[in-house]
């Protein structure tokens, strides 16, 4: 914090546009917020690495530092009118993550079975390394892979809907709550993996487990669909294993990182499909629409897009068998 303590001793107000002048007091500001749960970490990975928060963020003052710096301030009861005072940087030195916007994951009797798992989701994505957004006005979405909606894990059959699709967000006393779970996919069928298409591009795609920055508000297939498909779409790369083999299963697979074409979307309004079928190709998808239009609701409602609807969504994806073994006791049980 060595920036931001030069900076309290000259006691002078900065623009956010002479901020750029001054990478390492971004740095610190950016780091501090990220540690606070208000602002996203970066996010890097590659074909050999999974995609994870990186320690430390990039000196660049963008569109998300300035957004977070105004959600800093709307929280800490500071007003912030195109430049940064001095009181609010002395906050940003003094609070820590368990003061400013803490959490409340301990269980208790009266915890209903959801209320259970979004306090476990949280634990495991801490003990994974990924970041959680703790302010009660932020969406964290989460798929867990092979999973039941009370977080348990299944048999994770082919063409099934047997994934989940989670948003999960913090009360204002800082207790995870679930908005949505809800019947997805996070991988196509053996029958896509076999056909020709698929293997045209190298094979089917299924996504590394991991955490991710890589969506934006968007529409889906628009050659097909027009703008009627509203989703999110793909804007940063993602890691990718191809199942060339058609086996239905990552291990051994070439694993590559790319940036486009894995969407985040669903089926077909008034209808519910029983198996996957052609809905996905890769992608992450919601079975029923009313839940994908919901999905969309709450995540305009985030207070990064509505300061920025340019904002890049994160997604962590999840492996429903560690999930389950590791935080629901169901080590040694069928898969």
């Amino acid at each position: 914090m060595e920036e931001l303590k030069k900076f309290i001793a000259e006691n002078k107000v900065i623009t956010f546009a002479a901020a750029k002048t001054r990478p390492e007091l971004v740095r610190e500001v950016q780091d501090k917020l990220t540690a606070l749960g208000v602002l996203d970490p970066v996010i890097k990975g590659s074909a050999t690495t999974p995609f994870a928060p990186e320690p430390s963020h990039d000196d660049v003052p963008d569109k998300e530092t300035l957004a977070a710096v105004e959600h800093f301030g709307q929280i800490a009861g500071i007003p912030i009118l195109g430049t940064v005072p001095i009181e609010l940087v002395k906050k940003l030195i003094k609070v820590t993550p368990e003061k400013f916007l803490p959490l409340n994951l301990k269980e208790t009797d009266n915890d209903t079975d959801q209320a259970r798992l979004a306090k476990r989701l949280v634990q495991f994505l801490i003990s994974k390394g990924y970041w959680v957004a703790r302010s009660p006005q932020m969406i964290n979405i989460v798929y867990l892979e092979g999973a039941n909606a009370d977080g348990r894990k299944n048999k994770d059959l082919d063409d099934e809907w047997n994934d989940r699709r989670i948003l999960l967000r913090f009360t204002a006393k800082g207790v995870p709550e679930i908005v949505l779970n809800a019947e997805a996919t996070t991988e196509p069928n053996k029958a896509y993996a076999a056909s020709l298409k698929a293997k045209k591009r190298g094979g089917a795609a299924r996504i590394g487990f991991g955490q991710y920055k890589a969506w934006k508000m968007g529409f889906h297939l628009t050659a097909k669909y027009g703008l009627t498909h509203p989703c999110l779409k793909q804007f940063s790369p993602v890691r990718l294993h191809r199942d060339l083999d058609a086996n239905g299963s990552r291990l051994g697979d070439k694993i590559s990182v790319e940036t486009a074409g894995i969407n985040q979307h669903s089926t077909r309004a008034g209808q519910t499909f029983q198996r996957v079928g052609g809905w996905s190709e890769g992608c992450l998808v919601g079975r029923h629409w009313a839940e994908h239009e919901d999905f969309l609701k709450f995540l305009q409602k985030d207070i990064r897009y509505v300061q920025n609807k340019d904002y890049v969504f994160m997604t962590a994806v999840l492996n429903g068998d560690e999930f389950s073994d590791a935080m629901m006791g169901t080590a040694g049980q069928p898969a």
